[in-house]
């Protein structure tokens, strides 16, 4: 699921949403600052120490990485060839087709620096979404100056998600128990065979999007000025000091990739030289 809460007490969990906010973006622009692998590999590693910390068993993150084993090898590949350096090692193409497509030791670094960014907004994004719960993710949106109505929008859709996964399970289920098959080896069949669900499961989803507009109207929802909520956010101390090292962080990650040659694979590669040349 891609709101997934997993209960806890952590240090993460602890935290202001608006924080964690804040952390994704800070972890977000990291990523897009840099390309080394080494210092990407760095920023990643204090993510897993915080998911450790947080107490998030490997199962909630297996499914997702297993999923990205394939795209990171396509992102890998299809990234190969648009850095080509002086330490060539050999062309796949002719050199009038994706300049030849020729790998070498830079084109390799910088690919799997791309791939160790996606990489880590990614984590970051499932770490949020396992200590935030959906309540708290909407009201720190809400606190970020979005509209009320959009805020309620975007609770009821995610809260709804899970409803219409179990509706889709039964509706499944009770065709199947009428003798429909809906197993089969060509994909086009089985999309075919899932055309008659999609008559109960909007039918479904019509008649509680009715009900949650009866329950929302009955409470008294409407143009309020001074709006309440049961459960007011406010910041900590420790909020304000994440606030600080992510802010720290942001800052220091923008000026390495000021002063980090494009496409800023420079301590990588050098380290890579030293190694080699202490073997020999």
């Amino acid at each position: 699921m891609a709101f997934e809460y997993y209960p806890g007490n952590s240090l993460m969990h602890r935290l202001d949403p608006r924080i964690k906010l804040l952390w994704l973006a800070a972890n977000i622009v990291l990523g897009a600052f840099l390309f080394d692998p080494l210092l990407l590999a760095i920023v990643y590693a204090n993510v897993v120490l915080l998911m450790v910390v947080s107490r998030i068993p490997w199962s909630k993150m297996s499914k997702m990485y297993k999923g990205l084993i394939p795209i990171s090898v396509f992102y890998f590949l299809a990234n190969l060839w648009f850095y080509v350096g002086p330490t060539k090692y050999f062309s796949l193409l002719p050199q009038n087709m994706l300049n030849g497509y020729t790998v070498s030791l830079e084109g390799i670094v910088f690919s799997l620096g791309v791939v160790a960014r996606f990489i880590l907004m990614l984590t970051a994004y499932r770490i949020l979404t396992l200590t935030t719960t959906v309540s708290d993710y909407v009201l720190a949106l809400v606190k970020l100056k979005l509209p009320k109505e959009l805020g309620v929008a975007l609770s009821i859709g995610f809260s709804y998600v899970p409803v219409l996964v179990t509706q889709v399970s039964n509706i499944m289920d009770a065709q199947k128990a009428r003798g429909w098959v809906f197993e089969y080896r060509n994909p086009f069949r089985r999309v075919r065979a899932m055309l008659p669900t999609l008559f109960p499961i909007i039918m479904t989803s019509i008649r509680r999007g009715y009900q949650v507009a009866a329950a929302i109207e009955s409470k008294g929802f409407g143009n309020i000025a001074n709006r309440t909520y049961m459960h007011e956010l406010r910041l900590k101390r420790l909020d304000v000091y994440a606030a600080i090292i992510c802010v720290a962080s942001m800052i220091l990650g923008y000026y390495i990739q000021a002063i980090t040659p494009k496409p800023g694979i420079v301590y990588t590669l050098n380290l890579l030289y030293h190694l080699l040349n202490v073997k020999r």
